[in-house]
């Protein structure tokens, strides 16, 4: 089992490197985060209480005892354990009862490092190298001596430690200008750090959704992560619902009194994409609960120890088309995704009733995904005139499969995706739009799509009204498999590729 690492001023290694002898492994990971309030929990607003949640004491049975000394972080604590997935969990507050030695031990975990000011980490299966912490920047808190820190380590995410993710944990302290501070100083010390890693903490910052305790000021600490191409994993699995972390139990705040009201809790990733995050810590509200805090668990993609995995994400820009036939053109465009879109000559052609098992005209881009995994398909288009009349193509493939296995939408036949900007009747065009392979309805998704080997792939194009301009194509398993890439219409999203 690797050894504890100590504190020291040198560079981390082995982040999400791959070892050539590594066994099969989950295809993901899991790293949790909590900020734990040092065990004592927080009272209900309303009696009786089963602890006392402004105490240390969790030892002295004699005395009032603390959430911890009842038992009920370890209670979500044991829920954690219970999931293998999860390799981490970051700590924030972790002093006293709730210190990540006594966090550690009531996991069972492998290591556990020493708290910064409350913040941490504990691992199940250990580290993979030594640990490096900076300390941020307090010098405009009203507090300056409450001192906040950026901790860097890699964790390992199986016994063997034959891969390891990199992880920052942060704890941001204080109001909006020491915030700012805190966040440029993290963001400019990851932007030295090997590809990909993550960033897990109590930020303590918040978008303008929901907090009315105090009313939100707009921050500008997230923004930084997102100019930096952080994606904020509550946003891409979740979309825009409610994911609040805190505050527990105040008392004329949130939606019942006492419910959380803003979510302050996250994890950010650069260059590995989420794919699933929750929340842990959760009590009845207005109940005794185990911090004023919720938790947080995000699963990320794990590399693949066998090559190069396939992307999560497929950007292709339609212009680089391998090959184009009949009646279709690359026009130079300054608003279209790489500066040129693909367009179907308008030549009047009536609508077709299903796609050509030989078509005159198409245009066939090559992609690389993977087998048996969920996409989704988004594609940005405008019509000529915005004239729904100008709207829609056939999309196939050359070896699409349903959720079954079975073979559909292939070229060579007349079965096809139907892609149309306008997304219902009457739902109108104007400008560029995106839509997916749904049609009837705006807002519905349409079937996810599969493919029957890891690999190479053909997608096809054909018209199904001329007149249709094209400029970006979209399969997504995670970021946009609920959520579309922009706008249905007037949209000026150009979706990058690298880094994606």
């Amino acid at each position: 089992m690797p050894a504890l690492p100590q504190w020291r001023r040198t560079a981390c290694v082995c982040a999400f490197a791959m070892s050539t002898t590594a066994t099969a492994a989950a295809q993901t990971f899991k790293v949790a985060n909590w900020n734990i309030r040092s065990g004592k929990g927080i009272a209900g607003l309303t009696a009786p209480h089963r602890f006392n949640s402004n105490t240390n004491n969790c030892t002295d049975p004699t005395q009032p005892l603390n959430a911890w000394g009842v038992g009920v972080p370890q209670a979500e604590l044991r829920k954690l354990n219970g999931d293998p997935n999860v390799v981490a969990l970051a700590l924030e507050e972790a002093w006293h009862c709730a210190a990540p030695a006594r966090v550690q031990e009531a996991l069972g975990w492998a290591a556990s490092l020493p708290d910064k000011n409350g913040t941490s980490i504990v691992a199940r299966y250990g580290f993979a190298g030594p640990a490096i912490a900076t300390q941020l920047d307090t010098s405009l808190n009203a507090n300056p001596g409450d001192t906040a820190w950026l901790i860097d380590v890699a964790v390992c995410l199986d016994p063997q430690c034959t891969a390891a993710a990199h992880t920052f944990v942060a704890h941001w302290v204080g109001d909006e200008p020491a915030k700012d501070v805190q966040a440029r100083q993290t963001v400019d010390v990851m932007a030295s750090a090997r590809d990909p890693h993550l960033l897990i903490g109590d930020l303590n910052a918040y978008d303008a959704e929901g907090s009315n305790c105090p009313p939100p000021v707009p921050n500008t600490q997230l923004p930084m992560l997102r100019a930096a191409g952080y994606l904020d994993a509550w946003r891409v699995v979740n979309g825009r619902a409610e994911g609040f972390t805190g505050m527990v139990n105040r008392s004329g705040c949130g939606v019942p009194n006492g419910n959380v009201f803003k979510r302050i809790d996250y994890g950010w990733s650069r260059n590995v994409e989420p794919v699933s995050m929750i929340r842990f810590g959760i009590a009845p509200v207005g109940a005794d609960a185990p911090s004023d805090h919720y938790g947080i668990v995000v699963e990320y993609q794990r590399p693949d120890d066998t090559g190069d995995p396939a992307p999560a994400e497929i950007v292709l820009y339609a212009r680089e088309a391998v090959s184009m036939t009949g009646d279709v053109r690359g026009v130079t465009d300054p608003e279209a995704a790489g500066g040129g879109r693909l367009y179907f000559v308008n030549a009047g052609v009536p609508k077709t009733a299903a796609a050509s098992t030989h078509p005159v005209t198409f245009v066939d881009l090559t992609f690389t995904a993977a087998a048996n995994t969920p996409y989704h398909l988004w594609m940005r288009g405008s019509a000529l005139a915005d004239c729904w009349c100008n709207d829609s193509a056939w999309v196939q493939f050359n070896d699409a499969v349903d959720a079954a296995g079975r073979a559909v939408n292939r070229i060579g036949t007349i079965e096809a995706v139907m892609y149309s900007v306008e997304q219902c009747l009457n739902c109108g065009v104007a400008g560029w739009g995106w839509s997916d392979n749904h049609w009837g309805q705006a807002g519905v998704l349409g079937p996810d799509l599969y493919f029957a080997t890891t690999g190479s792939h053909t997608i096809r194009i054909q018209p199904r009204e001329d007149g249709l301009s094209i400029d970006q194509i979209v399969l997504s398993s995670v970021r946009y498999r609920t959520l579309a890439p922009g706008a249905s219409k007037h949209d000026r999203t150009i979706v990058p590729r690298e880094p994606f």
